[in-house]
């Protein structure tokens, strides 16, 4: 340590915990003695699995809608937020467009980890649900004893609790002719696509992977690539 900006405690006292909003997107807030009060954005964890073809070097990527990709990207979306703010609403009748191809990004496949609802712990492991995962979104059915752990991150840690785990899927010779019935969750509209590593890698080289755990988990196969630390 070369220095420091102001005085850390020995220990932290939590205290006053409160719901704010509860939903898919659930705020909390808390007190820290000595600090002010703090907002959290709880969403419980999640995992993330690239499922790749350590043979033939290809790998797959789901291209999904994602609503609220305006909002980081564009001067409208930005505009919409900060008038939101400010008013506390929009009327019904003020929208804006943008085409649907804008808003569909390449990301690895992935899920939030179930929780018990009555103890508010995981019921599942993040391998289980990262199994389950790949199988309900691309139909390719691995098991757990061919995940190698890639890492596990807080994406947003000034604002929110999520923790993702990430991994790849080692896929076994034949994957595709024993690929399972998959549908998702039965809301979501994802395409899957199938590519060499080298188109992977061109995609994330031009800017067109967007999400922090895909970019982290692609950039992670190359980094073991270049070591010569795959399997």
């Amino acid at each position: 340590m070369i220095g420091r900006i102001g005085k850390a405690p020995e220990r932290i006292a939590y205290r006053g915990f409160r719901v704010e909003r509860k939903g898919f997107l659930s705020v909390l807030s808390y007190a820290i003695d000595g600090y002010r009060r703090y907002d959290m954005l709880e969403r419980g964890q999640a995992a993330v699995v690239l499922p790749v073809d350590f043979r033939t070097r290809e790998l797959y990527l789901l291209a999904e809608l994602r609503a609220n990709k305006p909002f980081g990207t564009t001067a409208r979306g930005r505009a919409w937020i900060r008038k939101v703010l400010r008013d506390g609403f929009t009327t019904p009748g003020e929208t804006f467009e943008v085409d649907a191809a804008d808003i569909r990004i390449f990301e690895a496949c992935a899920g939030m980890i179930d929780d018990d609802p009555a103890t508010g712990e995981p019921s599942e492991s993040p391998e289980t649900a990262a199994v389950r995962e790949l199988r309900e979104e691309t139909g390719l059915v691995v098991g757990e004893d061919r995940l190698i752990p890639v890492g596990n991150w807080f994406p947003s840690i000034g604002g929110s609790s999520e923790l993702i785990h990430a991994y790849f899927a080692d896929l076994p010779e034949g994957h595709l002719e024993s690929r399972a019935e998959h549908s998702g969750d039965g809301s979501e509209e994802i395409d899957i696509y199938k590519m060499s590593w080298d188109e992977a890698f061109g995609l994330l080289d031009a800017g067109k992977i967007v999400t922090a755990s895909t970019g982290l988990v692609l950039r992670e196969l190359k980094l073991r690539l270049l070591e010569g630390r795959l399997p």
